[in-house]
């Protein structure tokens, strides 16, 4: 993540849903994104993935919002 925000991207997507969400646990998912955004510092938005079913995904999104995600996919 260091070296990814020193370019001019838009965002950046922690834990998105190119396998890396269904090889970690939901909690795991959070931490990512909460260590992401502190790396970022405001930066640039970051974007957390959530998955698996309904309700896990609903609590994955309510506990990225609250570590900080600007947006979830």
């Amino acid at each position: 993540v260091v070296e990814m925000i020193k370019h001019p991207f838009c965002s950046l997507v922690a834990a998105g849903g190119t396998g890396e969400i269904y090889s970690m646990t939901p909690s795991e998912n959070v931490e990512v994104v909460r260590r992401t955004v502190a790396v970022v510092n405001g930066k640039m938005p970051v974007i957390g993935g959530v998955g698996f079913n309904t309700p896990i995904a609903c609590q994955m999104a309510k506990d990225m919002a609250a570590a900080g995600a600007d947006a979830l996919l």
